[in-house]
């Protein structure tokens, strides 16, 4: 799993990760990491978690935030914050890079992995140009990360229904909600703020 100073990229979104404290070394209170967004990272589908909180800090760059329906502009130095279950989204509303500072409590090694096999997922060519997996994909992702991380649309019972139908022929066909190697997306932490220095 993922140390502090690891850095991973996602090459379809080109977003950066640099982690700096993972569930383990915390002893499970808290997942700290700083995410590295660049102008034209796709916005990701409104979600939630159910029994964790994410705090962010926007370092540079201005972030759009959504929290149950109310939107707004957020500057550097500004502090976000969504309670468990509390739909949100959040993306670069800038023309440079955006730079926040992203802390989940408690810390869930599900988080880590789950960043982990979407990044993986991606360097495979596994995904769509906005780095989400194809259906049968999500239709064995989704029972697994429930705990941490879903989608607020569709409805959740809809999204359990069809992971029930679909998920017997998704792990037929070789589909795993866990992907282990993430040596194609591994970078230097320095390479991965130097890089996204650069494109702002």
């Amino acid at each position: 799993m993922l140390r502090s100073g690891d850095a991973i990229v996602n090459p379809v979104t080109r977003e950066r990760v640099v982690v700096r404290v993972t569930a383990r070394e915390s002893g499970g209170e808290r997942f700290v990491a700083e995410r590295f967004l660049p102008p034209d990272h796709p916005r990701q589908p409104e979600r939630l978690h159910p029994i964790q909180e994410s705090l962010i800090t926007v370092v540079r760059g201005v972030a759009g935030f959504k929290l149950h329906g109310h939107v707004r502009m957020v500057l550097p130095g500004e502090r976000l914050r969504a309670g468990p279950g509390a739909p949100h989204q959040l993306w670069n509303a800038g023309g440079d890079s955006l730079h926040v500072r992203f802390e989940q409590r408690p810390a869930l090694e599900s988080t880590e992995r789950l960043l982990l096999t979407l990044c993986a997922l991606a360097a495979a060519g596994k995904t769509d140009s906005r780095g989400l997996p194809s259906m049968l994909q999500r239709a064995v992702m989704i029972p697994a990360y429930a705990d941490t991380l879903r989608l607020t649309s569709p409805p959740w019972p809809v999204q359990v229904a069809l992971c029930r139908v679909m998920g017997p022929l998704a792990r037929a066909r070789g589909h795993r909600p866990f992907l282990e190697d993430w040596t194609t997306v591994r970078v230097s932490a320095a390479a991965a703020e130097s890089s996204s220095s650069l494109a702002s």
